[in-house]
Formats: structure tokens, C-alpha cells, sequence
């Protein structure tokens, strides 16, 4: 899909804060570690 350059950065930025939901989720269910989630997040 074909986006206006000004909405590029907001796009990435979404797409970022949903990938790090879903590692959240997977944390905390016990398929990822929470410790490494956490670190990752708040590296980003």
C-alpha cells in the first residue's frame, strides 16, 4: 500500500509497538523469556 511519505515514520512506529505486544503475550504465556522481552523493549 502506498502511504504519504509524512505517515512512513507513524507506520513503522505501529508496526514496532505491535510485534513487541505480541512478544509480550508470548512472554507472558511461557513460550518466550520475559527477562529477554523486557530487555528488548526497552533497548528499542
Amino acid at each position: 500500500m502506498e502511504r504519504k511519505p509524512e505517515l512512513h515514520n507513524l507506520s513503522h512506529q505501529h508496526h514496532h509497538g505491535l510485534v513487541a505486544a505480541r512478544h509480550l503475550r508470548r512472554a507472558a504465556a511461557g513460550s518466550l523469556s520475559l527477562a529477554g522481552v523486557r530487555a528488548e523493549f526497552l533497548a528499542a
